[in-house]
């Protein structure tokens, strides 16, 4: 049975544990790095509300009492007529766009509107055109995809969109209605409203707006988010999203819950150079998963329970703890120095310590095997991988003897 008030008042559990939370994030760092850390995770936001469909669907298949339900009935219904108008309304902006732009009659719009909507008209623009000599991979999806449209357009009686500036304007255009379609759920909504209600009154309108949207609209595959908003040269606000309902059914809270606050504790005012440069990023979210599972391990011992309730959910693998294996050993014998430098935001001193060209050269490799192999589900590499990997990691190690350290 599910306690759900852990879960409907979230942050009243968080704060009951922050401290031991502190405590636990800061032992895995070096202990002059206490405090910095504690001032950092007590600093932040913490925003745990899923989208309001996410909640009810939640609420229902957890069998909760009807109050419950009737507490959020209001601003779930107030979402989904208010979604549905906001849609409409772009809707319409994007109609008129496609009908200028591919010359299309106000008979044929209307009598095909939808399927005009959503034909994937960036099938032949420059990312995807250039899959065709790049990506051996991808090459074969990508022509059915531009038959499938070249089809559609034949089926409905329309001109396709094949010139690449054209579709690179269209692409443009429809990014634009999607940051219209963002700002509008979370000003006019009830839900909306409330996110903003939770962020200090000293934030700018526009701060909280952008913090809002990123914390409702998540991609499908991410459980949680850490962000931090430069408000000027000496000021930030860090923003911790963990949306509890959308991840309660299949993903641990209480690992992501560590991974995004150790992402926390080494935000200053800047954002880190492991999360800035795109190189390094896939490397830094192994680092900090794998300081996740070793937390959770000992919060596990300490039987501390914060959002999950299940042991058998420790169980869930994510999307990096299956290239774990990989590195793991090379993350231990350098964590004091990879800590060091991303809660100082000092990379130059993994540069000194292994290399640049060296530490460049292993993130890439790691970055391309995560992006190439992202729906892996097992620890076996081929062969190749791994011994690729171990000469990777072993120019660095002769790198470092070299120097000395």
């Amino acid at each position: 049975m599910q306690d759900l008030d852990r879960l409907l008042n979230p942050n009243k559990r968080f704060l009951e544990y922050r401290d031991y939370l502190i405590d636990l994030i800061a032992s895995s760092y070096h202990k002059s790095f206490k405090d910095l850390i504690a001032n950092r995770i007590k600093n932040a936001y913490y925003l745990f509300d899923s989208p309001p469909y996410v909640t009810s669907k939640a609420l229902k298949k957890l069998n909760c009492n009807l109050n419950d339900l009737k507490t959020y009935a209001h601003i779930i219904y107030d979402y989904k007529i208010k979604d549905r108008e906001i849609t409409e309304d772009i809707n319409k902006y994007i109609g008129s766009y496609l009908k200028e732009l591919l010359n299309i009659s106000d008979e044929l719009f209307y009598d095909n509107k939808n399927a005009i909507l959503n034909l994937r008209h960036d099938a032949f623009s420059k990312e995807y055109n250039s899959f065709l000599t790049s990506d051996e991979r991808l090459r074969s999806k990508v022509l059915k995809m531009q038959k499938d449209y070249l089809d559609s357009c034949e089926v409905i009686g329309l001109t396709p969109l094949t010139d690449e500036e054209k579709i690179e304007d269209y692409l443009d255009f429809l990014d634009r209605c999607e940051r219209i379609y963002e700002q509008t759920i979370v000003r006019k909504t009830e839900y909306g409203k409330n996110l903003l209600n939770k962020l200090d009154e000293n934030i700018s309108s526009y701060h909280k707006l952008e913090i809002a949207k990123k914390a409702l609209f998540f991609d499908e595959d991410d459980a949680a988010r850490s962000m931090l908003f430069e408000i000027d040269k000496h000021n930030s606000i860090k923003i911790l999203a963990l949306p509890l309902f959308k991840n309660i059914f299949y993903k641990s809270l209480d690992i992501n819950l560590l991974h995004e606050l150790d992402h926390v504790s080494e935000m200053g005012n800047k954002i880190c150079s492991f999360v800035v440069d795109e190189k390094y990023r896939i490397f830094n979210e192994f680092r900090t998963q794998d300081k996740a599972r070793y937390l959770l391990k000992k919060m596990r011992n300490d039987n501390i329970y914060i959002f999950d309730q299940d042991e058998n959910i420790d169980a869930y693998k994510n999307q990096y703890d299956f290239f774990l294996p990989l590195l793991k050993s090379f993350i231990e014998r350098h964590r004091d120095m990879l800590d060091y430098s991303a809660i100082n935001n000092r990379i130059s001193y993994i540069y000194k310590t292994l290399g640049r060209d060296n530490f460049d050269s292993y993130c890439t490799f790691l970055t391309d095997l995560y992006y190439n192999n992202f729906d892996i589900r097992s620890f076996d590499f081929e062969d190749s991988i791994i011994l690729e990997n171990n000469n990777l990691i072993n120019k660095m190690k002769t790198y470092t003897k070299k120097r000395g350290r």
